[in-house]
């Protein structure tokens, strides 16, 4: 009985007798999933409608925790089912790309949502490309849906016939404004109380349609009936 050791101190013990992981069917990846489309699902808020500059601060924040918190709840669940995962919670914070192919490296996975990833990304890209463009260069559509149009007092006439005949050499401007709304302006002078003055009408434009939403003489708000 003196000679007897303690199980650990023996040959017996071989460092192979910590539990295999999980099987891989028994692990949740929907979360991997969601990860892998989220660049893409961020853009459908911002392009279904007009976002503040506020809001998309807080837009982006939503979306962020929601990356962090999906990567960093995956990676403790693959911890838990036994895997080695000591270097997946620093890509989980910093870069989900890489913690994906990562992640599917160490569980003996194909890369499906690794590269579902790259491939929402660069749609979102695309997105954003030509968000930017629209933003730079808005389209000359919204210019000819004002011009060609009629205002509810003067049906039988377009914009274009009222303003030249009221405004002196005008000048029309599609803009995007602050707001995310797409504006035209017309720009010009006129006699107003037998003086020169500075005018600047602006419509509101969507796709199919303008409204009256503003107009200064000589930089004055001025308030007068929709039209």
């Amino acid at each position: 009985m003196a000679d007897w050791v303690t199980l650990d101190q023996t040959e017996m013990v071989m460092n192979n007798l910590v539990p295999p992981p999980l099987k891989l069917e028994n692990i949740n990846d929907y979360s991997v999933w969601i990860l892998a489309s989220l660049p893409i699902l961020a853009q459908i808020l911002p392009h279904s409608g007009h976002l503040s500059a506020v809001s998309w601060c807080i837009y982006l924040l939503i979306i962020g925790t929601l990356v962090l918190t999906l990567g960093i709840s995956d990676e403790r669940n693959l911890k838990k089912a036994g895997y080695d995962t000591k270097e997946l919670i620093v890509w989980a914070i910093m870069l989900t790309p890489v913690y994906l192919f990562r992640r599917a490296y160490i569980c003996k996975q194909k890369y499906g949502y690794a590269i579902t990833w790259l491939v929402t990304y660069s749609i979102s890209m695309v997105f954003i490309i030509f968000s930017t463009l629209n933003l730079l260069f808005p389209s000359t559509d919204y210019l000819s849906l004002v011009i060609n149009g009629s205002l509810k007092l003067y049906p039988d006439k377009t914009v274009e016939q009222i303003i030249d005949a009221g405004i002196e050499d005008p000048k029309w401007q599609v803009i995007k404004g602050e707001d995310g709304n797409i504006y035209v302006n017309i720009t010009g002078e006129m006699r107003y109380n037998d003086k020169d003055t500075n005018i600047v009408i602006q419509y509101r434009v969507t796709k199919s349609s303008f409204t009256y939403h503003s107009m200064d003489l000589n930089g004055e708000p001025q308030i007068i009936a929709t039209v």
